[in-house]
């Protein structure tokens, strides 16, 4: 008519203004057209807290959503075709959406189903029998409740609880209920009593891992070892039904205890062993039979036995880090070893039997007799035989005139100091079974008989005196070079096969003299060197210098 228009709203009509248009132009009018909201699909199963996703049409101007009647707080447009919706709490079981906006209401046809949620349970432990309470939502449908693997059927059942008798069976892990609506488990454990099967091994030392084997062991808080409960300082839950455990210092046999949340649980019993003796030191390092030898350590009290190189001694005291024992008849030089229930001790050095060091020297020359100013070697030796060793060993070196000293090699240390009469040196301690030995360096100047005395000496008792001293005597012989004649045609030179420093050396008359080595090699005999040559070319000097 001229003053309204009747139009059926079309397909895809959105809410917005209404433009009327005709021949002579449009106009719009200055409010909104609402359409009513429609759903066409959404998230059907949910918890509370969840979001829903709903999809339509007209959902611009949605003022309010509600899940059978509990309003939602929580929704977001995000197009005309799209939103989303976080379930309430206190939604019920199952109840249709209702979407409300200035167009009309729409109600869904289907049902959203609320599934079940645990948002806690007490008590948290327990044994078989105990009457639990599960907090939470959507729990109407709920029909069982499983602890760690066990079913039961609840006691009671409302929307927002579950009371539960704990079954025969239960086990340390989450809870589980479960429904028509769907199913939920918890975030935190429910801890079943625990119990402890075996405990191997049961014959342990401190120190050592144990493991034990059971039920329900999820979050142990302790360890406790025999009839003191000592507890673990290291202990390792494996899974639910092993931990492992290290027997503590101070453990006690007996039982042993695991704590958890669901309680304590005891198995064995085990024997636990004292700890191994530890042997540090002993003193003094050495001595005769009835000495009294101090050893010191940890773990060495009584009952023990105590022994020097396998032979037992008498204890003549004990405390629990040292032991005071008789060096026995019959023992010699060795370990010292501790037995004790818990185990055997070995000394890291030998102890020394005896009461005496068993010393002696030598002394040589390394030629005799020796060439006028020719050196020679003297070779000094300290040997001690033990058991004892020779400490504060120190020696002396007599020189007598005309000897004179060129130098000094020590082959195992110490040290040397030339004087007016001869060298003196100081070696030190000598252990058992060992030698020391010098090289001394000495030449005699002239035609003598010479003796030289080397004597030693050490602050260990000697069992014999007589053999710390040794003494050698060397003939000095002057070196001549002899010429003899055999026939007419024939000269042997020759001089004593002492001088092997020496080399034999040829000149003509002529001045300067030319020396040069003879041509070959003289023979020795082992007394003196020879060497020949043709008495027909003459004019020839012949002397021995050193090479």
């Amino acid at each position: 008519t001229e003053g309204s228009v009747s139009v059926v709203v079309p397909p895809g009509a959105m809410t917005g203004p209404i433009t009327v248009t005709n021949n002579a132009g449009a106009t719009m009018t200055s409010g909104y057209f609402y359409l009513a909201p429609w759903v066409t699909a959404f998230t059907s199963r949910a918890r509370v807290g969840e979001t829903l996703t709903l999809s339509g049409r007209s959902f611009r101007a949605v003022s309010s959503v509600s899940f059978g009647g509990v309003s939602a707080t929580n929704f977001t447009v995000v197009s005309n075709t799209l939103m989303t919706v976080v379930v309430p709490s206190g939604a019920p079981a199952a109840a249709p959406l209702t979407l409300e906006s200035p167009g009309g209401r729409f109600i869904t046809v289907s049902n959203f189903v609320l599934m079940p949620r645990i948002t806690g349970f007490s008590p948290s432990n327990g044994a078989a029998g105990t009457l639990v309470t599960l907090s939470g939502s959507g729990f109407s449908s709920v029909t069982q409740v499983i602890f760690g693997g066990a079913p039961a059927t609840p006691v009671s059942v409302t929307a927002t609880q579950v009371t539960v008798k704990v079954p025969f069976g239960a086990g340390t892990g989450f809870v589980r209920v479960s429904g028509s609506s769907g199913t939920d488990e918890s975030l935190t454990l429910f801890h079943a009593s625990p119990q402890l099967s075996t405990v191997n091994p049961n014959l342990v030392k401190v120190g050592e891992t144990v493991t034990l084997s059971g039920t329900n062991l999820l979050g142990a808080s302790a360890v406790l070892f025999g009839t003191n409960r000592l507890a673990a300082k290291v202990f390792t839950v494996v899974d639910n039904r092993r931990i492992t455990a290290q027997v503590p210092e101070g453990a006690s046999s007996g039982w042993v205890r695991v704590v958890t949340p669901g309680g304590e649980a005891s198995g064995g019993p085990i024997s636990v062993q004292g700890p191994v003796p530890v042997i540090s030191g002993f003193s003094p390092a050495l001595g005769g039979v009835g000495t009294e030898v101090r050893i010191v350590g940890v773990d060495l009290g009584l009952p023990a036995i105590v022994r020097f190189s396998g032979v037992a001694a008498s204890v003549v005291s004990a405390t629990t880090n040292g032991l005071l024992a008789r060096v026995p008849v019959a023992a010699v030089s060795g370990r010292i070893s501790v037995e004790t229930a818990a185990g055997a001790a070995v000394s890291a050095q030998d102890f020394l039997v005896g009461s005496t060091a068993d010393f002696d020297v030598s002394l040589a020359s390394s030629a005799e007799p020796v060439v006028v100013g020719s050196e020679f070697r003297l070779n000094l030796k300290a040997r001690n035989l033990g058991p004892l060793p020779a400490t504060n060993v120190t020696g002396s070196l007599t020189l007598p005139s005309p000897a004179e000293f060129l130098g000094a090699t020590l082959g195992e240390g110490g040290s040397f100091q030339t004087g007016a009469t001869g060298v003196s040196f100081i070696i030190g301690t000598l252990p058992a079974k060992s030698e020391w030995t010098a090289l001394i360096r000495v030449r005699i100047p002239v035609e003598a008989l010479t003796r030289f005395e080397w004597v030693a000496s050490t602050l260990t008792p000697d069992v014999d005196v007589t053999d710390n001293r040794a003494a050698v005597s060397v003939t000095a012989v002057p070196l001549r070079l002899e010429l003899t004649g055999f026939g007419d045609d024939l000269w042997v030179l020759s001089w004593l096969s002492l001088a092997t420093e020496m080399e034999l050396q040829e000149s003509t008359l002529d001045l300067p003299r030319q020396w040069r080595g003879v041509v070959g090699t003289p023979l020795n005999d082992g007394v003196r060197f020879q060497w020949s040559t043709s008495a027909t070319n003459s004019g020839r000097l012949f002397r021995l210098r050193s090479r």
